[in-house]
């Protein structure tokens, strides 16, 4: 069998889709991998916020196009890029196991968030970053900042920057912390993470049967497990990308502890919901934590 796998043409995605074809081989060692590189729109505008051209979707739209259009099998997606909320004709048949979920403090100066001199500049675009440095360091000017891992810690060399965050385990696939100056992994109590940050997904056509028992091989329970509880709270909020949202989930014996995170737009109201719950009660709980938020941040 021939597989096309779709992904994002830059080297993070294509780090991430050449560890699911390692994943697939192990199962399906005979098959043939075709990698196919897709430019999405998220990609090609560099200048604009997400928030600006239409979300996060747009790291999908093109890479879904391409499934309707029978010219990929199947895409490969960092979990925490996926909306909430999919279109009826496509769904999530896989998600590889988690591995770093947590954000990563950068500089060539600073070695960590708490120390950083007030008045620095933060390069974030993340609404739920932001929302959470205004909350930590107020006395931080955060400012907007696109582009690749590299692209980005060269703007902190040149000191259009004085730090950034970035999601630690995309520099871990890269192996970029041996070429850092000064980093720091930052604790779930300090910065929570994104929804799914840490965890390579797999989109498909939610008809296309074959395909989706192909990926199931390779789909990690316990990591779905954890992420409905996050991605139904991502769902209940009808969040987009201009939302200051954060959920993790974690095991607690038998049980799952799941944290939540909710600012307004303009990060003067924040509010945090924890809770311990049975592993079967991922979107009951998701449910009752965007219920229990929203009260607080849009009253």
């Amino acid at each position: 069998m021939h597989l096309k796998i779709g992904t994002r043409a830059s080297p993070l995605a294509l780090t991430q889709t050449h560890i699911v074809i390692n994943a697939l081989k192990h199962y399906f060692p005979h098959y043939e991998y075709e990698i196919v590189e897709i430019t999405t729109t998220g990609d090609r505008i560099q200048n604009k916020t997400l928030y600006e051209i239409g979300g996060k979707a747009l790291f999908l739209k093109e890479l879904e196009m391409a499934l309707v259009n029978g010219e990929i099998d199947l895409a490969v997606h960092s979990y925490k890029d996926v909306p909430g909320a999919l279109a009826k004709h496509f769904t999530i048949a896989a998600v590889l196991p988690r591995t770093d979920p947590y954000d990563c403090f950068v500089s060539n100066k600073y070695k960590d968030l708490q120390t950083i001199p007030a008045g620095k500049i933060i390069g974030s675009s993340s609404p739920r970053r932001r929302a959470l440095l205004h909350h930590i360091r107020p006395d931080l000017v955060v400012k907007p900042i696109r582009g690749r891992i590299e692209t980005r810690l060269q703007k902190i060399r040149d000191g259009e920057f004085d730090a950034t965050l970035l999601a630690s385990c995309g520099l871990s696939r890269m192996n970029y912390f041996e070429k850092l100056p000064f980093y720091q992994i930052l604790p779930v109590d300090l910065m929570l993470p994104a929804v799914g940050q840490g965890a390579i997904c797999l989109e498909t056509l939610a008809n296309n049967q074959d395909i989706n028992a192909i990926c199931q091989k390779i789909n990690h329970e316990p990591t779905a497990t954890l992420l409905t509880f996050e991605r139904s709270f991502l769902k209940n909020l009808h969040a987009d990308c201009k939302t200051p949202a954060a959920a993790y989930a974690t095991f607690e014996g038998n049980k799952v502890r799941a944290q939540y995170m909710l600012a307004d737009f303009d990060s003067l109201k924040i509010k945090f919901f924890q809770t311990v719950a049975n592993l079967h009660q991922g979107l009951e709980v998701g449910l009752k934590a965007s219920k229990y938020l929203k009260k607080f941040i849009l009253t």
